[in-house]
């Protein structure tokens, strides 16, 4: 640890690593990233309707009857350590009550590490050793309370489980590229087609030429379109821009697209995030940049556009200088628009006019 960190201050990475790390933590993250929890009021009422979708959102809430049961449980262990008669029995008590401290404790940090997004799958370094103490707790107290306390914690589990089994589900099993596929074609509206089969002679995950990196993942088809056409008309060892069609309001950017078409980033700033991209200064800095290596490409999208949390990130810093700056420097050469993930997304790669 103490060398890489030498390497980096003697790299002059010393202020860049006190944003990163520090700043950023501390004064960005919490209100551009943060989530509410659940309202119980609400989840109660979606069960009047039968819609058990919501029990899902019931699992952030496990950790907190973790923590207060093993906390019971460790005192009544704890009680019986003093009260068993045999060094054997006092031992045995001592472990139990070891473990169960250790289990609380993680559950108790990583409620903490998860505060901020509050959602089952930030959660879940909690949800798991708070259900290992449920399950303590039904042992120990051998009651029907104890009983309703495990299967509430284990009917969550299973809510918070099915929406992404089913997702895994509804997608393709086995996704095989057509041979025909990796031909270079200059019309970016040409997208490689995929086929889902099923005789065990073709399964495996085969993409053409240029898009081996993405082996079996799925990505969206007008990505792919771009990714053909900047790979078409770069260098490997050229560096693109990938940023989002406006820049003044944030959620995330399609950092994927850089490792999918092996094209590296002009800019230091290749991972979005509100807050800090929405800034003037960052904005300054990415600009900066863009006319320092003139990169002959950039790529919009607009994907995120609509995605709006309860937080910060859903309003509009009022800074637009690098999306003046794009529009002034580049002009569309390749557009790509269709349905995806439940709303309409646009992908857009930009060259220079000269």
């Amino acid at each position: 640890m103490l060398p890489a960190l030498a390497l980096l201050l003697a790299a002059g990475a010393a202020h860049d690593m006190l944003v990163d790390l520090i700043l950023i933590p501390a004064k960005i993250y919490v209100p551009m990233r943060s989530l509410p929890f659940p309202s119980l009021v609400g989840i109660a009422r979606d069960l009047t309707h039968l819609n058990l979708g919501s029990l899902e959102q019931l699992a952030v809430y496990l950790p907190i009857l973790g923590v207060a049961s093993g906390v019971v449980i460790a005192l009544a262990y704890r009680r019986d350590q003093r009260s068993t008669p045999t060094v054997g029995e006092q031992a045995l008590a001592s472990q139990r009550l070891w473990i169960l401290v250790q289990l609380t404790v993680f559950s108790l940090l990583f409620f903490f590490k998860g505060w901020v997004r509050v959602e089952p799958i930030h959660m879940a370094p909690s949800i798991v050793p708070s259900l290992v103490i449920l399950g303590v707790c039904q042992v120990y107290l051998r009651s029907r309370a104890g009983s309703i306390i495990l299967g509430i914690g284990i009917l969550c589990l299973l809510f918070t489980s099915l929406p992404p089994m089913r997702h895994a589900l509804a997608r393709p099993l086995h996704l095989i590229w057509r041979a025909e596929a990796g031909v270079p074609s200059n019309d970016v509206t040409s997208l490689p087609p995929s086929k889902v089969v099923g005789s065990p002679e073709e399964v495996g995950c085969f993409p053409p030429k240029g898009l081996e990196r993405i082996r079996c993942f799925v990505i969206p088809e007008e990505q792919i379109a771009a990714i053909n056409y900047i790979q078409q008309h770069t260098a490997e060892d050229e560096a693109i821009f990938v940023g989002s069609s406006r820049h003044d309001r944030i959620f995330i950017n399609d950092v994927l697209f850089y490792f999918a078409s092996k094209r590296s980033s002009v800019t230091k700033w290749h991972q979005f995030d509100p807050g800090v991209q929405t800034t003037r200064e960052i904005q300054s800095e990415i600009i900066a940049e863009l006319q320092t290596r003139r990169p002959q490409y950039v790529v919009l999208s607009s994907k995120w556009d609509n995605v709006k949390e309860p937080n910060e990130s859903a309003r509009s810093s009022g800074v637009t200088l690098l999306d003046e700056y794009i529009h002034a420097n580049y002009r569309v050469v390749a557009t790509s628009v269709m349905k995806y993930n439940g709303g309409s997304s646009t992908t857009q790669a930009a060259g220079t006019p000269s």
